[in-house]
């Protein structure tokens, strides 16, 4: 957040009473209740008790999003250095929300041409234009069907992408977004009470045109083609999963899927052959710039 025209780590707690408490580090290394508490837009008049908080920012803007106990999703945009709010959108689904994160369908690192620009780009988010932030939002629910809103910071919530079958395995617990595949473009992770582990992958080339489109629902289709998200990998674990991540365990520069159920760990590594063959794949993309 920023506090008096600085950049501040700040802690963000809810409770019980719809309500969201924020506290930054204070000079003698204590957290202090700050008094922007009252003054981020995006915790004030929040209609559910919020299990789950997800923000991201540039240099001019903040985006953040809550999730409820009883089904409230809230979306805010706010001015970064003011704090004011720009827009704010909400919604509601059935069911607490067990997770909601901003994310972007593209990685970091594509293994396509784009990754030989990548020592040219600047990996600073501060200095990207914020029109070109599109962030969509995944929203995990523990009752209803779990959904991602594709471009949240043009469309809102009004365009969701459903998960198919998310809702097929008892509640969902925990969420997660990374690049599992290394194609450049993200994944979208779930796990679940019933002791599932999927994983979505938006499809290409969507494209469904029909007799009762208008002008306005074409270009709708033409900007945003990509309307379908395909469960591409499937695992069953023998106890409930309570979290997943994908970090590098064994510092090794691969990632691992790392999986924790009821009472264990669980790591899923890559094929080291694949890991190799990607490997060569860049280092070749590399030598061609040079």
């Amino acid at each position: 957040i920023n506090e008096n025209g600085q950049e501040e780590i700040a802690i963000v707690v809810t409770d019980t009473n719809k309500s969201v408490h924020v506290y930054v580090e204070e000079h003698d290394k204590n957290f202090e209740k700050s008094p922007l508490t009252q003054q981020l837009q995006e915790f004030q008049n929040l209609e559910d008790d919020a299990l789950w908080i997800d923000s991201r920012h540039t240099s001019e803007r903040r985006y953040t999003a809550v999730g409820g106990q009883n089904g409230y999703v809230k979306f805010t945009i706010s001015n970064f250095k003011t704090n004011e709010k720009i827009k704010a959108w909400s919604n509601q689904h059935q069911g607490a929300i067990s997770s909601v994160r901003l994310f972007t369908f593209k990685s970091d690192v594509s293994n396509s041409s784009e990754f030989k620009d990548l020592s040219k780009a600047s990996d600073d988010e501060d200095k990207r234009d914020d029109k070109s932030s599109r962030y969509s939002l995944l929203v995990a629910c523990t009752t209803d069907m779990s959904v991602v809103y594709e471009d949240v910071c043009y469309e809102g919530l009004d365009q969701p992408l459903l998960l198919p079958r998310s809702n097929e395995y008892d509640c969902v617990l925990c969420s997660y977004i990374a690049d599992i595949d290394w194609d450049g473009e993200n994944e979208i992770i779930l796990g679940s009470y019933g002791q599932e582990l999927l994983v979505y992958k938006r499809l290409d080339n969507y494209f469904n045109l029909n007799k009762d489109d208008t002008d306005e629902s074409l270009i709708r289709k033409a900007r945003f083609p990509y309307k379908a998200l395909d469960l591409i990998y499937q695992r069953s674990f023998s106890e409930p999963i309570y979290s997943c991540c994908y970090i590098d365990l064994t510092s090794d520069g691969v990632c691992e899927l790392v999986v924790g159920t009821f009472r264990a760990l669980h790591v899923l590594q890559h094929n080291l052959e694949a890991v190799s063959e990607k490997c060569w794949e860049r280092i070749a993309l590399m030598l061609e710039e040079t």
